[in-house]
């Protein structure tokens, strides 16, 4: 079985990618990114962005790429994706055994989304609950200032 897998919904149905081999250089990569994070100067559209790219180069002949992994997974599926991944690179997993979600973490996966765009973008559950999901990552990707996001924010309602 492949050291990595990350199954995305796709057009035709959902698809597996793996990668047998991690490299020491991933490794290397995956510290590197982690002190980027830490050093603070980044906002979580920043930080997501950066993890997802990574995780889309840990597979083989740019057969995936940060856009596939991004359409390709729900949102309440992302962070959990990310973290898995990462605790396979760092050998704190077992990469062997297929890990299935439950719907318990599907559903904490999707309040702590919930929650993060309440807390870091001042959306309130209204907004979210009263928009579609492109919309919402629409206004949170275009990077605004707080002022600009809630001019975005009414446009929402």
């Amino acid at each position: 079985m492949a050291k990595l897998e990350i199954t995305l919904h796709e057009k035709d149905g959902d698809v597996t990618y793996k990668q047998n081999h991690i490299t020491g250089q991933k490794f290397l990569d995956f510290w590197e990114l982690q002190e980027k994070i830490e050093k603070g100067n980044l906002t979580n559209v920043e930080i997501i962005t950066l993890r997802v790219e990574f995780i889309a180069g840990l597979f083989p002949n740019d057969k995936l790429t940060a856009e596939q992994v991004l359409r390709g997974l729900d949102p309440w599926e992302l962070n959990n994706t990310i973290q898995g991944l990462d605790s396979v690179i760092l050998g704190n997993e077992e990469s062997d055994k297929k890990r299935t979600i439950t719907a318990k973490e599907a559903k904490a996966g999707f309040l702590n989304f919930i929650k993060q765009l309440v807390v870091n973008t001042g959306f309130t559950v209204s907004d979210i609950l009263d928009n579609d999901f492109d919309t919402i990552i629409g206004v949170v990707n275009s990077g605004e200032s707080e002022p600009e996001e809630k001019r975005l924010r009414k446009k929402l309602r």
